[in-house]
């Protein structure tokens, strides 16, 4: 798994540090751009991750 996972690091560092940096966020102008990265990128590299993780152990998923 961290194979594919290693693919991914980049945006899930950028998520984490985006989360940190508007834990306490009160700008509408901020809060729509943040918007804007969870839908074009974080929920796509989520979506790509389960799709790489169900191919390569699809099988052993649907075991459990």
């Amino acid at each position: 798994v961290a194979h594919i996972l290693r693919d991914y690091i980049p945006a899930f560092a950028s998520m984490l540090r985006e989360r940190n940096n508007t834990a306490h966020m009160y700008d509408e102008g901020a809060a729509r751009e943040l918007v804007a990265h969870i839908l074009r990128d974080y929920i796509p590299a989520f979506a790509s991750m389960r799709g790489g993780i169900a191919s390569r152990y699809g099988q052993r998923l649907a075991e459990l």
